[in-house]
């Protein structure tokens, strides 16, 4: 976990930019490399605790939770990371298909009654954006 809260703050600070709590997205500080790293990071310490507490812990939930904020990144940007890492050939760390991705998400955020993701909004804004994101990224018939 050291190592996943080093390569943001890291890569935060390299770019100079204040981070502050209403920003709409991490577009101004977190590239691709950090975020495909800090995932990879963030995977490795939920395995490493599912092997040492069992996937059912309390501990592995929390990381879990925790892990929310990653999700969210990919999937408000899941078309432009897929086509950069296909454009530079590079490894892909978000998710294989998003429609699941964003299902497990939100299954997520009821999970650990989340109902907003900014502090100021409401839940029924929240649900909207829920069903945004869902229309988003399911396939026509």
């Amino acid at each position: 976990m050291l190592k996943y809260f080093d390569a943001l703050i890291d890569q935060a600070e390299s770019t100079g930019k204040h981070i502050g709590c209403f920003n709409e997205d991490t577009d101004e500080w977190l590239d691709y490399e950090t975020l495909n790293k800090a995932t990879l990071l963030m995977d490795k310490a939920i395995t490493a605790a599912e092997k040492e507490s069992g996937k059912s812990s309390a501990y592995v939930s929390r990381l879990r939770r925790e892990r929310l904020p990653l999700e969210h990144v990919w999937l408000k940007g899941y078309d432009h990371f897929k086509q950069y890492a296909e454009t530079k050939g590079v490894k892909f760390a978000g998710p294989d298909d998003p429609l699941v991705a964003c299902k497990q998400f939100f299954a997520l955020c009821e999970q650990y009654e989340v109902t907003a993701y900014r502090e100021y909004d409401t839940p029924q804004k929240f649900a909207d954006y829920k069903e945004n994101m869902l229309r988003r990224f399911e396939k026509p018939e």
